[in-house]
């Protein structure tokens, strides 16, 4: 690993919330599209980029669940992580169902349901990236201590 990463999950996490969030984005203008060869094109680069996330999401709770058998942390961090984790699992299940729901016999159209999963899974991951934030802000979690030399500013030059 890394020497200056405590953990690969920094890594990871932003193609994991980035890339479904950019594939539901481009499934609504799909859906939205009046030219079929926009709202064509649209749907296969959802595919792609979906695809891609669903990868990044289930990466991003492998390198998530190592940093968490790894890193100490105190009670409340804990708790905190676990509730981030729960949203990270249930994150990943949405999208991982939404390929299931493209409409086999037109696979062009954009469906409402697929529409609906991604959004939810949009909104899950929405939470899932706010809980993260919270246990690297509140509770320092990954985060590595600064000595007291090292926050020192260096001393100024004064002529």
């Amino acid at each position: 690993m890394i020497s200056i990463l405590p953990n690969w999950h920094p890594m990871t996490v932003h193609f994991a919330l980035a890339l479904p969030i950019t594939a539901t984005l481009l499934l609504s203008l799909a859906r939205a599209a009046s030219d079929r060869a926009f709202a064509a094109g649209a749907v296969q680069a959802t595919k792609w980029t979906l695809g891609i996330g669903i990868a990044a999401l289930w990466a991003s709770i492998g390198t998530g669940m190592h940093a968490y058998l790894t890193e100490a942390m105190d009670a409340a961090a804990e708790r905190a992580v676990r509730v981030h984790q729960y949203w990270g699992w249930g994150t990943a299940a949405v999208f991982t169902m939404a390929p299931a729901l493209w409409q086999k016999h037109h696979p062009k159209r954009v469906g409402w349901a697929l529409l609906t999963c991604c959004w939810l899974g949009t909104a899950s991951a929405s939470v899932t990236g706010w809980l993260g934030a919270e246990n690297v802000y509140r509770h320092g979690v990954g985060v590595e201590a600064v000595t007291t030399a090292e926050a020192e500013p260096p001393a100024s030059d004064t002529r």
